[in-house]
């Protein structure tokens, strides 16, 4: 099932930090809403916060828009992918092991 990208910035921080909630499944198509939220809702943020519990889904887009981010401004990442060692469909990558 297919979750549509969602990037909001409901919650202002302390010190002028501004955390971005982000959910979803991110590609090339959709990582657009990353960047659009980080560059008006987050504008004047001195320390953006994006939080990543709710991605369903992330590929090498979203992560590449993650570090352009990260070379902008000081950032930090909040909530662990989840899944982070399965594939999209829930299947381990080759020679992976675990739960």
């Amino acid at each position: 099932m297919h979750r549509a990208p969602l990037c909001t910035a409901p919650a202002l921080g302390g010190r002028g930090a501004v955390v971005v909630v982000c959910t979803g499944e991110f590609d090339r198509d959709s990582v657009g809403s990353l960047s659009e939220a980080c560059r008006t809702e987050a504008a004047g943020a001195k320390l953006l916060a994006l939080d990543v519990a709710g991605v369903a889904f992330a590929d090498s887009a979203f992560l590449s828009g993650l570090i352009r981010l990260r070379n902008s401004r000081p950032m930090v990442l909040a909530g662990p992918l989840p899944n982070h060692r399965r594939g999209r469909h829930g299947a381990a990558p080759p020679g992976a092991t675990g739960s």
